[in-house]
């Protein structure tokens, strides 16, 4: 049996659904200082401005906001891409092979943290972040 890829098959999307703390805020990692930092869900998934750079909060530097994602997002999504290959390949192999195994995927839900939530005086959009004793400024991000 051969198996190939097929040209027309396009790219394959999933959406993935995250739960914010209890406040809504989602943890987000800059790949700069590897500070964490959250953000409000219902901001970030604003339908009429993109998302596409954020700032980091202690730093400053801005970069795509799918370098921001934690290493727990990505291996939670990565875990989700492999369960979904498994599916393809038991599916498609029938009983040529033994069934693949799939790892268990709980939801991903945020924890309750110490940050401290600080408004933007100008886009009224809102971070969570540590502010620690001598800090002078927390970035827009």
């Amino acid at each position: 049996m051969s198996m190939r890829a097929n040209k027309d098959m396009g790219v394959i999307t999933r959406t993935v659904a995250f739960k914010g703390d209890s406040d809504g805020y989602f943890t987000y990692e800059c790949p700069f200082c590897k500070s964490a930092f959250k953000l409000k869900i219902a901001e970030m998934k604003d339908n009429e401005k993109a998302v596409v750079e954020i700032f980091c909060p202690y730093c400053g530097l801005t970069d795509t906001i799918t370098h921001f994602y934690t290493k727990e997002v990505i291996e939670h999504v990565t875990q989700i891409a492999k369960n979904y290959a498994i599916d393809m390949i038991n599916k498609n192999a029938g009983k040529i092979i033994k069934p693949l195994k799939k790892e268990n995927v709980p939801v991903a839900a945020e924890l309750d943290t110490v940050e401290q939530e600080f408004e933007c005086i100008y886009c009224k959009h809102h971070i969570k972040a540590l502010y620690h004793a001598g800090a002078s400024k927390i970035f827009c991000a």
